[in-house]
């Protein structure tokens, strides 16, 4: 016999993975229109924020709102683009490349990452990013993002 959610979710794991994906691409535009605001609203009170493999954790909305605000004061336009996402239940990860170009308009780092995000009561509460082997991580003279 065959397991019948392999490949179809029952109809409530079905709605879940579908607002899941809806707040994973509004947080996606919250970065590429640098608004904080947009961003915090996709996370749980509780998220904890793992910057790179290795790297610093933030927890709380209030801490990372302030990090990312200032993040952003570093940057004339970011642009993400989603290669590839996959969504199970509660869980979703997605492929992306990412740049930044300075307040000139340069671009200046590029990042290609895997981005994990685990979701409770409808928000994010784990979220991390990993960096994707064999492609361009590029940061001159300033080392990934804090």
């Amino acid at each position: 016999m065959t397991d019948k959610r392999r490949n179809a979710p029952n109809e409530i794991a079905a709605a879940v993975e579908r607002e899941n994906e809806a707040t994973v691409l509004r947080y996606i535009e919250g970065w590429t229109t640098k608004d904080a605001d947009k961003i915090i609203s996709c996370l749980h009170d509780d998220i904890a924020y793992m910057v790179y493999e290795g790297g610093p954790t933030h927890e709380g909305k209030d801490k990372i709102h302030e990090v990312v605000t200032a993040f952003f004061k570093k940057w004339k336009k970011i642009e993400f683009d989603v290669k590839r996402m996959s969504i199970m239940g509660n869980v979703t990860m997605h492929e992306r490349a990412e740049d930044y170009h300075g307040v000139e308009g340069q671009e200046d780092w590029h990042f290609h990452v895997t981005s994990l995000l685990v979701f409770k009561d409808g928000k994010i509460i784990i979220w991390r990013d990993y960096s994707t082997p064999g492609e361009r991580q590029e940061s001159p003279g300033a080392g990934p993002p804090n």
